[in-house]
């Protein structure tokens, strides 16, 4: 797949105590007036192409825009993925096949394994990061999820369920319950089992285990080598656009980067 299209925390709902005046209108604030409104979390731009990001002032020094996060995490992946075809892994095994059969490894080829790992590791974590964020950020702020057990009814605010709740009960129960029953889980599918072993392999990363003889982390390499990373960023977008029509769309400009 292609680049995505980045988008920005916009609120639809500007009045007259924003940025915007009534008309329309930008309106010139000064400084002052910046560090009042970016507290109050009231302070929003305007873009030469008319959309409205929500920004804050950093330091009394810069207007930072704020992306959606969900959306950055996924673009990041997409970047370390795209790194990883284009250059590690073909060199990794190209350098390091060459090294070998001379009986001899060097510093080049030695970044090339550490560069790989870095950034398949990086790709896969960032990627089940933005499957996190989006579950949580599809979460109604003001319906509680009420979880009935055998001899009591547990009821979870947002904030809780994104504590409490763990990632398959989310996946599989949450989410069905705040949008009418629809369910990407409710047929086992190639993209559902993508993403479970998305799951996995991320838990494996941030959990690395170890042992005598190093099996564990042999093991792990070739997972990374062997990961489906095209397969899985196609599953992570089919499942948030199965919850949010249009939510990752590919970018129109042409270039890849």
């Amino acid at each position: 797949m292609k680049h995505i299209k980045k988008k920005f925390l916009i609120d639809g709902d500007i009045n007259e105590g924003n940025l915007l005046e009534k008309n329309g209108k930008v309106i010139e604030l000064n400084d002052k007036e910046i560090h009042s409104r970016s507290k109050k979390g009231e302070l929003y731009l305007q873009t030469t192409n008319d959309q409205l990001l929500k920004v804050f002032s950093y330091k009394k020094t810069a207007i930072i825009p704020i992306p959606d996060l969900t959306l950055a995490y996924f673009d990041m992946a997409y970047y370390l993925n795209k790194t990883l075809r284009d250059k590690f892994q073909t060199d990794l095994f190209r350098k390091t096949n060459l090294e070998i059969n001379s009986g001899r490894i060097d510093e080049i080829a030695i970044n090339e394994i550490y560069h790989f790992y870095g950034s398949a590791s990086g790709c896969v974590i960032m990627l089940h990061t933005a499957l996190e964020s989006f579950i949580n950020f599809i979460l109604p702020d003001d319906k509680e999820y009420k979880k009935v057990l055998s001899n009591k009814t547990e009821c979870y605010s947002k904030e809780q369920i994104q504590k409490s709740i763990n990632f398959d009960e989310k996946l599989k129960t949450v989410l069905p319950y705040f949008h009418h029953n629809k369910n990407y889980f409710l047929k086992e599918t190639p993209n559902t089992q993508h993403i479970r072993n998305l799951k996995e392999l991320r838990d494996d990363i941030v959990h690395t285990k170890s042992e005598r003889e190093f099996k564990t982390q042999e093991k792990l390499i070739k997972k990374l080598l062997d990961f489906k990373y095209e397969e899985t960023f196609n599953a992570v977008k089919s499942f948030m656009n199965f919850y949010k029509k249009d939510y990752v769309e590919e970018c129109q400009c042409g270039l890849d980067f």
